[in-house]
């Protein structure tokens, strides 16, 4: 990602965001959201 507004690291994957909303929807339920990022990385 070109120039991500936040990084978060959880549980040993690196979350990259480019808006604030994304981040706060993550840091609310990341269990949620990190299913979907883990199906999109591979």
């Amino acid at each position: 990602m070109n120039n991500p507004k936040h990084i978060v690291e959880y549980k040993g994957e690196t979350i990259y965001f480019c808006c604030d909303g994304c981040k706060v929807k993550f840091d609310a339920e990341p269990e949620k959201y990190i299913k979907k990022v883990k199906s999109l990385t591979g």
